[in-house]
């Protein structure tokens, strides 16, 4: 919470998790992105992708990459690649299945002023908040 709004930092801590969190399988929900004002207010896109890796670094490496973003613009993976981290170095990854380029969402549309995800304790309440009501509604 104390670094939630300055991006670099708060980066830096996310990527420290890295060298204390159990190595493990990390996988991305892509079925609907937020394009055009997103991600946080963003407009819904089919992306249709679920993706795993045990590198978490190549693993978001890549979905920048199908994303159509420019590396350097997420301060995670500028932060990876400024600690040498594996993974973060796109013509070293290797794809079992799809590489990002035949997976590139053409169409989706990144926001011309990228919005920081920070932490922000109320937000997380808040969206709990709904999504138990939600729970609650599709229950009844």
């Amino acid at each position: 919470m104390r670094y939630g709004n300055d991006a670099e930092t708060f980066a830096s801590h996310l990527v420290d998790l890295l060298a204390v969190l159990p190595q493990s399988m990390t996988v991305i929900d892509g079925i609907i992105a937020m394009h055009k004002t997103g991600p946080v207010s963003g407009k819904p896109y089919h992306l249709g992708l679920v993706g795993a890796a045990v590198n978490p670094v190549a693993l978001d490496t890549a979905l920048l990459q199908v994303l159509g973003l420019e590396l350097e613009n997420s301060a995670i993976w500028k932060e990876c690649r400024r600690r040498n981290f594996k993974g973060s170095i796109p013509e070293t990854l290797v794809f079992p299945l799809a590489s990002p380029q035949e997976l590139r969402a053409e169409e989706f549309r990144v926001p011309a002023i990228l919005k920081p995800v920070s932490f922000n304790p109320l937000r997380m309440l808040v969206s709990g908040c709904r999504r138990f009501m939600a729970g609650l509604k599709e229950s009844s």
